[in-house]
């Protein structure tokens, strides 16, 4: 089915747009991993719940997507939620001042981001012919910084091959229902239901690996 969903668009506009979203992937990755260097995980949960935020304005604005009470009212409740889940109550939320904490609201931000970029792409492109792109753009930029990075790499490989192959594949199959979704619906619709499989990583944590602490 993929196979056959594979048309190309034509014109300058959808190859740059495809182009600034898998750069700005790299981007998101990369922030996101230096605010999880500088930002403690207790903190830097519960913070990086804004994303539900921007991508709420980011798709009433950019996308000219409904707004609707019920929706804003979903959309806060679930961020509320959400935090209340991650939230350890003898760390504070910190300080804009903080690194980590500008950091960590900046990736939140390029993700909201991302994800309407991903959305807006859908005029021209297939969810499999974007996927795909999407996925070889930024791999094709990493592995520009694979030499660097040789030793590390084996070490995964020989120590946690199946477990790195296993993410790997989960992490596909979950960005392609990601975006099937956006193109199905709002992005102000589906990204607060993204939100829920926080609950189930917090009831799984709880019930699989009997991480009771802060019940």
């Amino acid at each position: 089915m993929a196979l056959l969903n594979f048309s190309l668009p034509r014109g300058l506009l959808p190859w740059t747009v495809l182009l600034f979203s898998g750069i700005l992937w790299v981007g998101v990755s990369w922030i996101t991993s230096i605010s999880y260097k500088k930002t403690e995980i207790s903190l830097r949960d519960p913070l990086s719940q804004s994303r539900l935020l921007w991508a709420l304005f980011l798709g009433i604005f950019f996308l000219g997507e409904a707004v609707t009470s019920l929706r804003v009212i979903g959309t806060v409740i679930i961020f509320l939620g959400v935090c209340l889940l991650l939230w350890h109550p003898e760390h504070p939320l910190g300080r804009l001042s903080d690194p980590g904490v500008r950091w960590t609201f900046l990736a939140s931000l390029l993700a909201a981001f991302a994800a309407v970029i991903d959305k807006f792409a859908f005029r021209w492109f297939s969810v499999e012919v974007y996927g795909f792109f999407v996925y070889l753009i930024p791999a094709s930029i990493f592995l520009l910084f694979l030499p660097k990075r040789k030793q590390h790499v084996l070490h995964l490989l020989k120590v946690r091959a199946r477990s790195a192959f296993i993410t790997i594949f989960l992490s596909a199959i979950t960005y392609y229902f990601t975006i099937k979704a956006y193109s199905l619906a709002d992005i102000t619709l589906v990204y607060p239901f993204l939100q829920f499989s926080t609950l189930f990583t917090v009831l799984g944590g709880i019930v699989i690996m009997k991480e009771r602490e802060h019940l």
